[in-house]
């Protein structure tokens, strides 16, 4: 509840109160006018002015402040009333008193005065009827001295504990903003220092996995793996926090794209086929009727089964296991996607269950702890499966597991079932598990329901055996097609297995350190196995699983799509047009949103590129003139191409009038996923790729040699992967930065000499993503750097950096023409 909404509450309560009481006070005084036999005109005053005082509160009219002295006057009024008859005087100077007390509520110093000036008044009237002989009775002066003493010191203390309120208010109101101030200075804190290390963990992981690739010696092996694994560990905790701040500060956006859920499970299951032994048994329920395809934001729900998972194998050992069940419910909006996570790990107490959903607590935490984590998981779980919508339900008992419940809606693109087997009717299933080998039987119940859930989805008959014996009677008798059996019940009996009839197929789930015998009959597939490994055995598609079938071995490629890039550096522009190039693109280059508006007028375009940040004319200005310009008939796709990739920034983009969001460098499998969104389908289709042998592409050669690796600024690997593989493409940015650095540092001087900083600034942006490009990567980080500091208008850091920035541009240079020409000679 924010802070007026809180002192609205107040406020109203406050009224409430002295309106009770002044009712009351009303009440008892119109029967004391009856008994008494008091003027009875008065009644109809006194019912007047409460019936007004509950009106103006009823009907939220005026202020406060004026409702609280409009009470005021009426209660004054009513004490007058009630004082003017000479008994009663005395007695008034107490109700005076209560009603100042009363009115400390409001916190209205000002009010106060109200009741004295009544009192004031009350003790003049009847000093004037006594003196001109109206009243018999004399007023004793000792105790009216008492009252107006006790009167004055009432005004005065209610005023002091006015003045302690108000001040107390605006120092709990001061502390609020101070505290609010330093969590948002935390949050930032923690927020660019998690992105500051993650740049240095990738370096680690990254050149850990290279080597590791050409390592053969076994102890380097291994301290590269715990490296790297180690690296991991840190990336996955900064991304934590990442994600709990943006939970936090309520900023956390998710994204809407279609995705394949099958794709999320078989991520997982690859990760945790690289758990350390003495890990419990993982089992991957997934529900073969799944929607082929869903819209959501499938990032973040893998990071929800991923924490679920991580956490319930963390208070899991070895004998037990950890079954992820993951299905779907039909409702009128879609699917309700269900993920429910179950471990017979050492559970939770009531306490510690309520504990866990309030956030950041660890069972067993404390320095003697033996699990790991920062205590985030569960929290984060939370948060994003509250913003989609949904809810979190844990059920655990001691020492007998835990259980964890997620639900969330989600739109479904595509009904057909995410797996299919093929012929059903021609198959029949066989699934020997023997009890007796699980010290928990826990982990025997959940392997046989996921496979009968899998086969039941498939329509696929199956028999659950527990004897080989049973197994070898069922297969002479049956017409059995296929045997599911696990790494021991084949080690057992291999020679059987191996042997059995032609047209009976073995498939064995088994560890991922087995070896595969050579020449086997059997198929093997790797634990964690779910719908997908099966079916995949089953239908003889062992190879690399692509989980969109038919684009495998193919590639994508755009027919007769007319394409503009926009943007105001030449080398984004080629690099752009070398990209697009590669699907079979030909596209036009505008150097300016005004060149783009006029190149719109003359040539229609199907799909556009446009750079947010150009000086004179922005992305955003430019698009909107296109758009003003062009016909409902003639509406091309306008994508928002810019380097600033933050949180939010495409929904910003697209509620400005963008069809989409590319960052930059080009992500190929964006871009993609962008195009095939935006174009028709006739515009696009897969086509077969054609295997060439490496000597044969003539991209592979500089200046009639490799590209050689001995640059000692540049990462060319970082710079042909951007350049989508391509050594030519590569080398053609290479020459091409080289060839503009002239005009860029002449041009940078210039707005310097100027102090332009926000086209000095844009200037730097574009110099940051060609530096990228070509692998100059601290050069890139230079510029970027210098670039914030003109956006802030910190010139002093600009101006200390600013002679650095040139001698790094001609360090990059001097190494390429070094390289270049040691290879040309």
């Amino acid at each position: 509840m924010d802070r007026s909404r809180r002192n609205e509450d107040i406020q109203r309560s406050i009224q409430i109160v002295i309106l009770v009481c002044y009712s009351m006070y009303s009440l008892g005084l119109i029967v004391v006018s009856i008994v008494e036999k008091w003027e009875l005109w008065a009644i109809p005053v006194i019912v007047i002015g409460t019936v007004t005082s509950w009106s103006i509160y009823v009907s939220g009219q005026f202020v406060f402040r004026f409702r609280i002295f409009v009470y005021a006057g009426f209660i004054s009024l009513a004490v007058f009333f009630y004082g003017s008859h000479i008994n009663q005087f005395y007695n008034s100077a107490l109700i005076f008193v209560l009603a100042m007390m009363l009115f400390t509520l409001t916190e209205e110093k000002a009010v106060l005065r109200i009741f004295l000036m009544a009192y004031v008044m009350l003790l003049g009237y009847h000093l004037i009827l006594i003196l001109s002989n109206m009243e018999k009775n004399e007023l004793n002066a000792g105790i009216v001295l008492l009252d107006c003493l006790a009167i004055i010191l009432a005004d005065r203390t209610a005023g002091y504990i006015c003045e302690m309120f108000t001040f107390s208010k605006r120092t709990a109101d001061d502390l609020e903003e101070q505290m609010r101030d330093m969590k948002q200075k935390s949050e930032d804190f923690m927020a660019n220092i998690s992105h500051e290390l993650r740049t240095p963990i990738n370096v680690v992981t990254g050149l850990s996995g290279l080597l590791l690739d050409g390592e053969k010696e076994e102890n380097k092996k291994a301290n590269l793996s715990a490296i790297q694994g180690a690296g991991r560990r840190l990336f996955s905790r900064i991304e934590d926090i990442l994600d709990y701040t943006e939970i936090d500060t309520e900023s956390l956006i998710l994204s809407e794209d279609e995705y394949r859920i099958s794709s999320i499970i078989s991520d997982i299951a690859v990760e945790f086929r690289l758990q350390k032994e003495g890990a419990p048994e993982v089992i991957i329920d997934m529900d073969a009727n799944i929607p082929a395809r869903m819209v959501g934001d499938s990032a973040r729900i893998k990071r929800i089964i991923r924490h679920l998972m991580i956490n319930a194998v963390k208070f899991t050992d070895c004998n037990g296991c950890v079954n992820l069940h993951v299905f779907t419910r039909k409702k009128e909006y879609g699917v309700n996607l269900c993920i429910e996570v179950t471990d017979t790990g050492i559970g939770m107490s009531d306490e510690e269950r309520k504990r866990v959903i309030e956030g950041l607590y660890q069972i067993d935490s404390g320095r003697s702890r033996r699990v790991e984590g920062i205590g985030l998981g569960l929290a984060i779980v939370y948060g994003f499966v509250k913003k989609m919508g949904g809810f979190v339900k844990i059920e655990s008992e001691l020492k007998k597991g835990t259980k964890v419940i997620v639900s969330f809606p989600q739109k479904v693109v595509d009904e057909k079932p995410s797996v299919v087997v093929d012929h059903p009717e021609k198959l029949e299933v066989a699934c020997y598990l023997r009890n007796d080998k699980y010290k928990s039987p826990a982990v025997r119940e959940y392997y046989t329901t996921m496979i009968m859930h899998i086969l039941k989805g498939l329509s696929v008959p199956i028999h659950r055996v527990v004897e080989f014996e049973e197994l070898k009677r069922l297969s002479t008798k049956n017409q059995i097609t296929h045997i599911v059996i696990a790494q021991e019940e084949y080690l057992e009996n291999p020679e059987w297995y191996e042997n059995v009839k032609a047209d009976i197929s073995v498939i064995a789930s088994v560890s991922p350190g087995f070896k595969v015998p050579e020449n086997s009959n059997v198929t093997f597939i790797r634990k964690p196995i779910f719908s997908h490994s099966i079916v995949n055995a089953v239908n003889r598609k062992m190879a690399l699983w692509e989980f969109d079938p038919e684009t495998s071995g193919k590639k994508l490629v755009f027919k007769n799509v007319n394409a503009l890039i926009v943007d105001d550096e030449d080398m984004n522009l080629i690099v752009a047009k070398g990209i697009l190039a590669g699907y079979g693109m030909i596209a036009d280059l505008a150097h300016s949103g005004m060149e783009a508006v006029t190149m719109c007028e003359k040539k229609k375009y199907d799909v556009i590129f446009m750079d947010h940040m150009m000086p004179e004319v922005d992305g955003v200005e430019a698009m909107k003139k296109i758009r003003t310009n062009a016909g409902q008939d003639d509406r091309a796709a306008i994508i928002a191409f810019t380097a600033n990739a933050v949180s939010g920034v495409r929904e910003m983009f697209m509620k400005e009038g963008f069809d989409e969001f590319l960052a930059k460098p080009i992500e190929v499998s964006e871009l993609e996923r962008v195009l095939k969104k935006l174009l028709p389908s006739t515009m696009w289709e897969y086509v077969a790729v054609k295997e060439e042998k490496e000597e044969e592409h003539p991209s592979n050669v500089y200046g009639g040699a490799a590209i050689p690796m001995n640059f000692g600024i540049l990462n060319p690997q970082n710079g042909v992967r951007i350049c989508r593989g391509s050594n030519d493409f590569y080398i053609e940015m290479l020459l091409e930065f080289d060839r503009e650095a002239d005009e860029i540092i002449a041009e940078l001087q210039k707005l310097y000499d100027e102090k332009d900083w926000e086209n000095y600034r844009i200037k730097l942006e574009g110099l940051k993503l060609s530096s990228k490009i070509i692998g100059a990567n601290d050069l890139s980080k230079k510029a970027g750097d210098i670039a914030r500091a003109a956006e802030e208008k910190w010139e002093a850091f600009v101006v200390a950096n600013h002679d650095d920035l040139r001698g790094q541009i001609d360090a990059v240079r001097a190494d390429i023409m070094r390289v270049r020409g040691g290879s040309a000679s």
